[in-house]
């Protein structure tokens, strides 16, 4: 926090505002990207589960 806050709060409150926006992004960004990997992880355990079902070629 801007130690001088109080001689322009509204660039406080804009900043804090803009650091909560930052914040929130990149959780989204973390939140797709951890549906991407269960998603991917999820086609490969059915992946397996497919290959353990097949018969050994020899």
């Amino acid at each position: 926090m801007n130690r001088f806050w109080w001689l322009n709060p509204w660039a406080e409150v804009r900043r804090l505002r803009e650091s909560c926006f930052a914040l929130n992004r990149n959780w989204c960004d973390a939140l797709a990207t951890l549906e991407d990997r269960e998603a991917e992880n999820a086609e490969l355990k059915r992946r397996v589960r497919e290959l353990e079902n097949e018969p050994w070629p020899f």
